[in-house]
């Protein structure tokens, strides 16, 4: 597992300190600006967007940074039910997911919670037997 949600749990190791510490000595400006010093924190937005890719075997376009953890669970969730009728989730979720998927219910989605036994999830084909979410 690659566990990526050290935000608000774990201290800074000290190489990650120096790296974050020479990137803001460069990307310090908006790297969506145009002027030289955004260009340059663009470069280091997209060499970091690259090393992730590839640490993750995906492709870069498809790693999105966001600034926390509830904006990357609202992405996913919300993502992955457009256009959808019904989401499966379990009790034992993050609370951010669970506020996204509450508020899909609100907005009319069917919501199914299944049950965790000793703090572990259903099995796999638990939930492809309820057609998964659709």
């Amino acid at each position: 597992m690659i566990y990526l949600d050290h935000h608000a749990a774990s201290p800074v190791g000290p190489h990650v300190r120096e790296a974050m510490a020479r990137a803001a000595e460069v990307a310090w400006a908006n790297p969506s600006s145009i002027h030289a010093a955004g260009r340059a924190a663009r470069r280091v937005v997209d060499r970091a967007r690259e090393q992730v890719a590839n640490a993750l075997g995906a492709q870069a376009p498809d790693v999105v940074f966001t600034a926390g953890g509830t904006e990357a669970c609202n992405l996913g969730v919300f993502g992955l039910a457009r256009g959808k009728r019904r989401v499966v989730t379990t009790a034992i979720e993050h609370p951010a997911v669970g506020k996204a998927v509450a508020a899909l219910g609100a907005r009319g989605l069917e919501v199914v919670e299944l049950p965790v036994v000793g703090g572990t999830p259903p099995p796999a084909d638990r939930i492809a037997a309820l057609g998964g979410s659709d």
